[in-house]
């Protein structure tokens, strides 16, 4: 039998993926500051040395991507998507044997709360451009969904994964055997919700990380007001049960846009090969969790970027990328 193996996202990689903002509808009177924000983040990834990858809808979004990211070393790619967020559309890639896959997945607008045209398609857009053999799975999951440690440990959320908008007619125990089947899982820890204001219904990427194989970052509630400290005190807890080591890194508290509960988290870092990229909120705390992050990968250069304008299309720097492992 073959081995399957998804690595880690501390792993070599080949480049990172990126798409750039162009619906109006989408963003509102955000466009243009997501886009700078997306335009910061493929600039800061390239001039650090990570080969980039950027989708753009047409000739018009491209040269307004080039305008604004200036003479990077980038790579831009004119295709149909839908919304941005890569991590959730794009293709896991992962390892059968010594052959590098694109895994892809069903995708329904995270529980067919947002349905644009191109999202279902752009996931093995890529990998043909990346000339990958394609596995397709037949079940719902985003990439947000989950994370690894590249030795078989993954995590997740029940409130995601067990959520009746996704796979009705799969039990936990079903999707256990659909990642350890697609995904070469072999110990599964399951989290119970994500946080406040997520869209997502839970995604992992916003309450818990691995940082180091078996070993789990996940955040701390920096204030009595903070929405989330039931969900953060749980998952501490089920790390430790589970049996993976436990560190902390501050929240950034109660965060609100337009008076709503928003998903704000430090959680949400892209781990490249020379680079980590931090979401930074403008307050108090982004310092902080710069620092703790800077202390969690010593060798690589930790950089805090500004996603105030994405955290308001519901995500941020790991949502808005999606890394191709090294073939």
């Amino acid at each position: 039998m073959t081995a399957i193996r998804l690595p880690a996202e501390w792993e070599k990689q080949q480049s990172t993926w990126i798409a750039f903002p162009f619906d109006r509808d989408e963003w509102h009177n955000q466009l243009h500051a997501a886009q700078l924000e997306i335009a910061a983040f493929a600039r800061t990834l390239s001039e650090n040395g990570q080969k980039v990858e950027l989708l753009c809808r047409n000739d018009t979004v491209k040269n307004l991507a080039k305008q604004m990211i200036g003479n990077s070393n980038i790579n831009y790619h004119i295709t149909k998507y839908g919304d941005i967020w890569l991590r959730d559309t794009g293709p896991l890639s992962l390892w059968y044997g010594d052959i590098l896959c694109a895994q892809l997945f069903q995708f329904n607008g995270w529980g067919g709360k947002f349905l644009m045209d191109g999202d279902q398609d752009i996931g093995a857009a890529i990998a043909k451009l990346q000339s990958l053999t394609t596995n397709i799975s037949p079940y719902i999951l985003e990439g947000g969904a989950i994370d690894c440690d590249g030795n078989g440990n993954i995590i997740t959320t029940e409130q995601c994964l067990l959520h009746p908008n996704r796979n009705p007619n799969l039990s936990k125990e079903d999707i256990e055997t659909c990642l350890k089947t697609d995904l070469g899982a072999q110990n599964i820890l399951w989290l119970n919700q994500g946080l406040a204001g997520d869209h997502t219904d839970g995604h992992i990427d916003n309450l818990a990380r691995f940082i180091a194989p078996g070993h789990v970052l996940v955040p701390q509630a920096s204030s009595s007001n903070d929405p989330n400290h039931a969900q953060y005190e749980d998952a501490a807890k089920r790390v430790l049960e589970h049996g993976f080591k436990l560190s902390r890194i501050i929240s950034t508290g109660l965060y609100e846009i337009d008076g709503n509960i928003a998903p704000a988290s430090y959680m949400n870092f892209m781990i490249a090969n020379d680079t980590v990229i931090i979401p930074h909120y403008n307050v108090d705390s982004d310092a902080i969790a710069l620092e703790t992050i800077s202390h969690i990968f010593p060798n690589k250069n930790c950089i805090g970027l500004s996603s105030v304008a994405l955290l308001s299309g519901g995500g941020s720097f790991h949502c808005a990328s999606q890394q191709l492992a090294v073939q």
